[in-house]
């Protein structure tokens, strides 16, 4: 989907990430006896997953508080400041150069065929 000042234009919730990671970090951390993460009781479950609610909205305020934003997949930033969207057309100015003289450079390298002949063949 296009994005739209900054703003995604696919429809839907983003996928929610704390089972997944749930099951990663317990996964990882898991001890010799311990149950696999699909066999884990309700009650531990509950826990484990708020638990892992809390550790990834501390993960994403220190994200912010250090100047990182998070986007949406196919979400494009819209700049907040002149510097900011001056950096963002240097970037894209440079993509679409780059794009042109790899073509320029692509068609350079195929030329016509040559037929070499060994001297005195001719």
């Amino acid at each position: 989907m296009t994005a739209i000042n900054g703003k995604s234009a696919s429809s839907g919730a983003p996928p929610d990430p704390r089972r997944p990671v749930a099951e990663a970090v317990y996964t990882a951390m898991m001890d010799e006896g311990d149950p696999p993460f699909a066999e884990v009781e309700p009650e531990d479950l509950a826990d484990i997953l708020k638990l892992t609610e809390n550790y990834l909205n501390a993960h994403l305020n220190f994200l912010s508080a250090n100047g990182f934003r998070i986007l949406p997949p196919g979400a494009v930033p819209k700049p907040t400041s002149e510097p900011e969207a001056m950096a963002m057309l240097q970037a894209a100015k440079a993509f679409f150069d780059g794009q042109k003289r790899k073509g320029k450079l692509m068609a350079g390298a195929v030329g016509k065929p040559k037929l070499i002949l060994p001297p005195g063949m001719h």
